[in-house]
C-alpha cells in the first residue's frame, strides 16, 4: 500500500495477493490429507485461485503503471504539451 507523495494515490489492500495467500494453504492444508475426491476437487480449486490472482496482479500493475505515467508524464512527454 504505497502512497504518492506528489498526488497521494494510494494503492488500497493487495487483493490479488490475499487470495494468493488463500489458495496455497487450500492447496496445502486440504491436500495433505488422504486421495479423496472431494481432496482433489480442491486442490484443483485452489490451482486455478492462485493463477488467477497471478493474472489479476498482473493486470492490476499494468493498470497502476499507466494511471501513474498519465499523473507524472516524463521529461520527454511534459515539455511536448507546452
Amino acid at each position: 500500500m504505497e502512497k504518492c507523495p506528489k498526488c497521494g494515490y494510494n494503492e488500497g489492500r493487495d487483493w490479488p495477493g490475499i487470495l494468493m495467500i488463500l489458495a496455497f494453504g487450500l492447496v496445502t492444508v486440504v491436500g495433505g490429507t488422504s486421495g479423496l475426491k472431494s481432496v482433489e476437487l480442491s486442490i484443483a480449486v485452489g490451482m486455478f485461485l492462485f493463477v488467477a490472482s497471478i493474472f489479476w496482479r498482473s493486470a492490476r500493475q499494468d493498470r497502476n503503471r499507466v494511471e501513474y505515467l498519465k499523473m507524472h508524464p516524463t521529461d520527454a512527454e511534459g515539455s511536448k504539451k507546452i
